[in-house]
């Protein structure tokens, strides 16, 4: 049965180091399906400077063409902080006892205590974190490391066989970028060619987005 993978952002613009790292967990887990979703309301994070249905259209716009790759707009029809738990639920009841599988940074993996049910997210799908450029002098907080003690596997093909429970930390090709380094190159007239989808680069310009923008997304 085929695995679903979210990943979910601000994608404030997305950019290439979110789609080479989807492209590559598609490679990882094939066969599969990755779904990336923008978020509304981010609850640990700045409000993002594109609206959410800006932010939605350049996703649009990168993966209209890779095969196994789609954006999914459900949390931005809903009212409220863009909660994963909400998110994981909803594909949870959709997908019944298939394959799930939320992805993360290992950036955000340290911050997983300050999120919404957090203790309940393996309830309803696998985590896989993502080894992050510059991550590993990251402090995994004593109580997520206690939590997540019993649910580690090294085996990425674990997590076909059962819905989830399971943590799983890969590493991949990580393109060392960040949506901060796209707008910051955007605003002082750099090249962001091999940043951006040229599509979304093309976007970007005709609404001349973040040229004055102080805010921080991934």
């Amino acid at each position: 049965m085929t695995r679903t993978l979210v990943l979910g952002g601000t994608f404030d613009p997305v950019h290439a180091g979110h789609i080479n790292s989807a492209c590559a967990l598609i490679d990882l887990f094939s066969p599969c399906r990755m779904v990336l979703i923008p978020g509304r309301i981010p609850p640990h994070r700045g409000t993002p400077s594109a609206s959410p249905e800006q932010r939605l259209k350049m996703l649009e716009l990168a993966t209209a063409e890779i095969p196994g790759l789609q954006c999914d707009p459900c949390e931005l029809d809903r009212e409220g902080p863009s909660y994963t738990f909400d998110t994981l639920r909803q594909y949870r009841d959709k997908l019944g006892r298939a394959s799930l599988i939320f992805v993360m940074g290992s950036d955000a993996w340290v911050t997983l205590p300050a999120w919404h049910n957090w203790r309940q997210l393996c309830d309803l799908a696998h985590l896989v974190v993502m080894k992050r450029p510059g991550s590993d002098g990251l402090q995994v907080p004593e109580a997520l490391g206690r939590w997540s003690e019993g649910k580690l596997t090294d085996s990425h093909e674990r997590l076909a066989d059962h819905p989830g429970g399971l943590v799983c930390h890969v590493t991949l090709p990580q393109y060392d970028v960040s949506a901060t380094v796209v707008r910051r190159a955007i605003v002082e007239g750099d090249s962001t060619e091999t940043l951006l989808h040229p599509d979304v680069a093309g976007y970007i310009a005709r609404h001349q987005l973040y040229l004055d923008n102080d805010n921080h997304g991934k």
